[in-house]
């Protein structure tokens, strides 16, 4: 067997897991069959003992690739069986999922795995989820954001480490490796693993980017643009946890003491902070009331600046997931109303012309 752990192309893995001190840790490996996840399973099967902590891995069977979906469950469930790792597995119909919530079958995939992982997390007692993103997928992830016109953040491409997505925090080790890396280990070890026909479909713009955009990018322009955006990735990464820490800064020094789960900003000091960091602190606290900024848009975070700095007291600000942002004398007030915005907006506009009738009536 090859020593992975003191394997010279796996070294940047090592650190990775090193760098999050994991020993005593239960690590839930998100084992789809391919050639990415059966790589992780294998490092991270060696590095265990080493480093002090447990695995699991964990399959969710999509139910729409017929017998090819099935034949990567087994393939999946016999490589944890062969390696003495816990094997845990579901299967489920995404596309009806998908269908039902309007949404697409990635999305619909993505949500039913961290469902189940958390799932496994409340009764497993897993305390990480490891995914096998590689360093060509944070490259692919840069350039599709860069395309859509994003943000620093989005430049950053796929962290490394993130917290949110289901009950436990997700932990992404290969980002340091890439594709062709991981090939070639498991080539060295003789390792089979699945193919997902699916990933050759170029209809889909992710797909389509990694076979058709990259390739003509790398044959016209830039033979290394894998790596400039790789390079670009970490500068993006740097540059935002900075502002982040800054933005937490003028969030604690501008933020009032709350009232209930109201977050409550003074808007002196607040109209003077750098426009760089302004919408994070905003961001900050939107999070603070809602959890997290799922359909909040860099068009919302504008109009709250707009509302801040430009609006009259009494105004307010109506955004996804119940928030309402009042613009008040000296301050400005996120909440979280308990009933749906459209129902207060109604009743608004009926006691409005309420009073508008009652002042009519005694004019006459």
């Amino acid at each position: 067997m090859i020593d992975l752990v003191g394997h010279t192309r796996v070294q940047p893995v090592i650190q990775a897991l090193k760098g999050w001190s994991l020993s005593g840790e239960k690590i839930l490996v998100a084992l789809s069959g391919g050639p990415d996840s059966v790589a992780l399973l294998h490092i991270l099967a060696q590095a265990a003992p080493v480093l002090g902590f447990e695995l699991g891995a964990a399959h969710v069977n999509h139910g729409y690739r017929g017998e090819a979906a099935d034949g990567d469950q087994a393939f999946s469930r016999d490589l944890a069986r062969d390696l003495g790792i816990p094997f845990f597995t579901q299967s489920c119909d995404v596309a009806a999922q998908a269908k039902a919530a309007g949404i697409s079958l990635e999305e619909a995939g993505r949500q039913a795995r961290y469902a189940f992982f958390s799932t496994l997390v409340a009764t497993q007692g897993f305390t990480r989820i490891a995914t096998g993103h590689h360093r060509d997928d944070n490259v692919e992830q840069v350039l599709m954001n860069l395309l859509r016109g994003s943000g620093l953040d989005g430049l950053a491409g796929i962290p490394a480490l993130q917290t949110g997505l289901c009950e436990a925090p997700v932990i992404r080790p290969l980002l340091g490796l890439s594709k062709g890396d991981l090939l070639d280990l498991l080539s060295e070890m003789n390792q089979d693993f699945c193919r997902d026909a699916t990933n050759a479909d170029t209809a889909h713009r992710r797909n389509a980017l990694r076979h058709h955009l990259i390739p003509l990018l790398e044959e016209r322009y830039n033979p290394r643009i894998r790596e400039g955006l790789d390079r670009l990735s970490q500068m993006a990464t740097q540059e935002s946890d900075f502002l982040d820490r800054e933005a937490e800064k003028i969030f604690k020094a501008q933020t009032c003491s709350p009232e209930g789960s109201d977050v409550i900003l003074k808007l002196q000091g607040l109209t003077d902070c750098h426009p760089a960091l302004l919408p994070r602190v905003l961001r900050l606290g939107l999070r603070r009331v809602k959890s997290d900024l799922k359909r909040i848009s860099h068009t919302h975070i504008r109009d709250m600046v707009t509302l801040m700095a430009e609006a009259q007291p009494g105004k307010h600000l109506d955004l996804p997931g119940r928030i309402r942002v009042y613009r008040e004398k000296e301050r400005m007030v996120i909440r979280q109303e308990s009933r749906p915005l459209r129902e207060i907006g109604r009743e608004e506009k009926q006691r409005k012309a309420a009073r508008n009738a009652a002042g009519k009536a005694r004019k006459s």
